[in-house]
């Protein structure tokens, strides 16, 4: 059976999010873990109580960015494994 290109790089895709998924979940738990800890501490809670920075609000600012890593992960292994793919079909 023979895949069109575009096929394959979907396949590609589809593999690298699975991949990479459970990377950034792991990533996001500690380092929200983290975050907390440090908001915790006498040091880092009194600057972000002044700014009126909620943990809240953090915690979702490192979720957006672990979001947008992955997307950006994502993307260039498309790109990257689509041209190998290209290569081993011609």
């Amino acid at each position: 059976m023979k895949l069109s290109i575009t096929t394959h790089r979907i396949i590609f895709a589809l593999e690298s999010v699975l991949v990479l998924l459970p990377i950034t979940v792991i990533a996001f738990i500690g380092g929200s873990y983290l975050l907390l800890i440090m908001l915790g501490q006498e040091l880092f809670s009194v600057p972000v109580k002044a700014l009126g920075i909620s943990v809240t609000t953090v915690i979702g600012m490192v979720g957006l960015i672990a979001l947008w890593v992955l997307v950006v992960q994502a993307l260039s292994q498309f790109q990257l494994l689509g041209r190998k793919t290209e290569k081993r079909i011609r």
